[in-house]
This record gives structure tokens, C-alpha cells and sequence, in this order.
């Protein structure tokens, strides 16, 4: 397979790097689903968040 010596594309763009929506600072909705879950059932979620 020849690719060196050959042009660029000029339609790529690297979104690697990009932020992803529906992330939250230091968790994420599946923590939060979580926490709200153990809350409902009578648990306390401090307890959950310790490590």
C-alpha cells in the first residue's frame, strides 16, 4: 500500500480532544442515577461516595 508522497485530505478534523456532552465535573449521570437510587431505597449516598 502506497500513502507516503501522497496529498492530505483537507476534510478530517480530530475531535480526540473535544469535551463529551452530558459529562459533570468529578462524576457523571450514571453516578448520579446511582446516588439517586441508594437515596430512594433508604441508603444514605455519602456512603457510596467513599472510597
Amino acid at each position: 500500500m502506497l500513502w507516503k508522497g501522497r496529498r492530505q485530505s483537507a476534510n478530517i478534523e480530530d475531535r480526540r480532544a473535544g469535551r463529551t456532552p452530558g459529562r459533570i465535573a468529578g462524576g457523571g449521570l450514571g453516578t448520579l442515577v446511582i446516588l439517586l437510587l441508594v437515596w430512594l431505597l433508604g441508603g444514605t449516598p455519602q456512603e457510596v461516595l467513599q472510597t
